[in-house]
């Protein structure tokens, strides 16, 4: 088999968001481990089905909400002026989802270059894209 190059593996890792994902990013699991990010087969078929427009009615367990983070900040990474929202009807529950993807850059392989950083927003400098939080509903 013929060894890949590294040109061939920055294009995998800037135009497959799996092959990125897998590769560049770690998650903790339930025994508390970091761990690299492998997609669970639960992940894998709502990665292989997704479309531009995907409503998940979902339980908390099958790591649909740490995949589609994931994704949204390969996005925010190299497809520029990406504009990427974490919403949730909880602040609590929209906080957790917003710390993981910040998990994601303070632990993968890859630097990002960020130009800005609060709590609500993260902006991605080489891109002048936007990974950001907010909050649905009326309280």
């Amino acid at each position: 088999m013929p060894e890949i190059t590294a040109d061939e593996i920055a294009e995998k890792i800037v135009g497959d968001p799996r092959y990125f994902i897998e590769r560049c990013l770690s998650i903790v699991d339930p025994s508390l481990q970091r761990v690299p990010f492998i997609f669970n087969p639960i992940q894998s078929k709502f990665y292989d089905a997704k479309s531009e427009r995907d409503t998940v009615t979902k339980s908390r367990k099958p790591g649909i909400s740490a995949l589609v983070s994931a994704i949204f900040l390969h996005a925010c990474m190299f497809v520029p002026n990406t504009r990427a929202v974490i919403i949730s009807d909880e602040d609590g529950a929209t906080k957790r989802l917003f710390r993981r993807v910040r998990d994601y850059l303070g632990n993968s392989v890859l630097a990002a270059r960020i130009k800005r950083e609060s709590d609500n927003e993260i902006f991605f400098t080489e891109t002048n894209s936007l990974h950001g939080k907010g909050k649905i509903g009326g309280n």
